[in-house]
């Protein structure tokens, strides 16, 4: 081995085999042909594997690497094309193999005494091209997306997604936005948008076929609820399906309103079958003049208005 300093560019090299290993130059920059180990700790280490390549090992095995382009890799040797579609290599990249089951996924904390706010996690968008710089965005345009693929044996394809976008036209201040659920049907390849939650919070649920909204209830007897509240959080009416009785009524004010019985009879003014209807399959029914039937018609002509029996 040797050390070797050259008066005249004042650079120190430190060499085995007639070959430098270290390089101290007069700016005090640090030249390594390979890695730099914790003494005392020999398979840890900071190694610069080839070119614009730096990574972390530890226990002898490689942590983190930083590539070529910039992308952090946690527990990768080289970058994943994440969906084929628009073939994403992400700037983040995180691996799990089997293993340790526990030593996964990304978590983020925050520990602050008398502070009630949650830890972020934010996607945003400008449309300048440079970094920290602003250009509004324009209606339509996607400001952030979370995508769930699995592998088909070759390659990653999207099972779900939700999406955010902008719904309107945005302004100072001003940033309308909508949220698509997104899921991909058995045979397809891509996912199609099955709920979404327009800037005026209108819900939009598009279904294969049918537009469809199925409510279970979280116990054997629970009911399926469909409540409607004011602004100022009172629920002033709702539709109630008994799973337990298999029964429809629905609530104006706090009070039943109409009843659907499991037999299928319309019920107004009732809760069950009225002995003098017997079985009629519509039956109103009050305790004052309000337990009328009324057929009306306004037309400028001579006929009545009726009601027929067939």
């Amino acid at each position: 081995g040797y050390i070797d300093y050259n008066q005249s560019t004042q650079l120190m090299r430190f060499g085995t085999a007639s070959t430098t290993k270290v390089s101290i130059d007069s700016s005090g920059n640090v030249t390594i042909a390979d890695k730099i180990i914790h003494d005392g700790d020999t398979d840890t280490a900071v190694r610069f594997p080839a070119a614009n390549t730096i990574t972390a090992e530890t226990a002898g095995t490689e942590a983190l690497r930083i590539d070529s382009s910039g992308r952090v890799l946690v527990k990768l040797g080289s970058s994943i094309t994440s969906e084929a579609g628009e073939a994403h290599t992400p700037a983040l990249q995180v691996a799990h193999v089997g293993g340790n089951v526990t030593n996964l996924g990304i978590s983020v904390s925050r520990f602050q005494a008398s502070n009630p706010n949650s830890v972020p996690i934010i996607l945003q968008k400008s449309r300048n091209s440079t970094i920290g710089s602003h250009t509004i965005v324009q209606d339509d345009d996607a400001l952030g997306r979370v995508e769930f693929a699995g592998s088909d044996g070759a390659k990653f394809v999207t099972a779900a997604s939700i999406i955010a976008d902008v719904d309107g036209t945005p302004g100072t201040d001003d940033m309308p936005g909508r949220l698509q659920f997104m899921t991909t049907a058995d045979g397809a390849s891509q996912p199609t948008e099955r709920l979404r939650i327009s800037s005026t919070g209108k819900h939009t649920i598009t279904g294969a076929t049918n537009g469809e909204l199925s409510i279970k209830a979280g116990s054997s007897s629970g009911n399926d609820i469909i409540a409607f509240v004011n602004s100022s959080g009172t629920t002033r009416g709702n539709i109630t399906y008994d799973t337990d009785n298999n029964f429809l009524f629905f609530n104006v004010s706090q009070s039943e309103a109409l009843r659907i019985d499991s037999s299928g009879r319309l019920l107004v003014g009732h809760t069950s079958n009225a002995t003098p209807y017997v079985s009629g399959k519509v039956q109103v029914s009050a305790t004052d003049g309000s337990a009328a039937l009324s057929v009306a018609r306004y037309q400028n002509s001579a006929s009545n208005p009726y009601l027929a029996l067939v």
